[in-house]
């Protein structure tokens, strides 16, 4: 009798002990969710979102502001990027990722899917021999050199793009009135992409969903 008396009350210590657990929880979650809708916040968030990326890339990078949603999504506007010449190559009105709430503790942003709304690309190649303006990024994305520690883990599986523009230029090709693969200019860009970078050589994707049209009069 005494042993069942002894069993029920370390029972109930023990129900209480993670119902507090449980409780702390959900209130440290509902504080920082009400911490990040602070505009102080969100601008301090910005500037280091904007900061981890600039490292991993390698170049300069703005962010607006940060805002940490529910199911592990950040929202990320006003996002812009130069190339490495400090020419602006990226701008979008907001990106929506999903990122690893532990990583975030540790101080890292790991985002393995993303959403971008409203983006606008200039991107651009000098000549046959030079690399384009964007391969920067993709050699970023690739590297496999953990020699410098980066606080950001772009494991993008899935990329959503809505209503976005693109520019590209041959800067040593003349423009011509007509379709030309050496100068581009497309809008309402629609997408869905699935990629995955292997290696440093090697990119494949999986383009399910794609819709834009381009200055010469094409429509996809």
């Amino acid at each position: 009798q005494l042993q069942l008396t002894l069993y029920k009350f370390h029972l109930k210590k023990l129900r209480r002990i993670i119902n507090i657990l449980v409780w702390v929880t959900v209130g440290l979650y509902l504080t920082v969710i009400a911490l990040v809708h602070v505009p102080a916040v969100q601008s301090a968030l910005g500037k280091e979102v904007a900061s981890a990326i600039a490292r991993k890339l390698g170049t300069a990078v703005s962010v607006g502001r940060v805002d940490v949603g529910l199911f592990n999504r950040i929202i990320i506007d006003d996002v812009a990027m130069l190339d490495q010449r400090g020419k602006h190559m990226l701008w979008a009105s907001r990106l929506s990722a999903k990122f690893s709430y532990t990583d975030l503790v540790r101080g890292r942003v790991t985002i393995t899917s993303a959403q971008v709304f409203t983006p606008k690309l200039n991107l651009y190649q000098e000549n046959a021999q030079a690399k384009p303006n964007f391969q920067f990024v993709l050699d970023s994305l690739a590297s496999k050199d953990h020699s410098q520690k980066s606080h950001l883990n772009l494991a993008i599986n899935s990329l959503i793009i809505r209503h976005g523009q693109l520019a590209w230029d041959r800067l040593d090709k003349p423009v011509l009135k007509k379709f030309d693969t050496n100068h581009l200019k497309v809008s309402d860009i629609s997408s869905h992409i699935i990629f995955n970078i292997t290696d440093g050589d090697n990119y494949s994707l999986y383009l399910k969903r794609l819709s834009l049209r381009e200055a010469s009069g094409l429509d996809i």
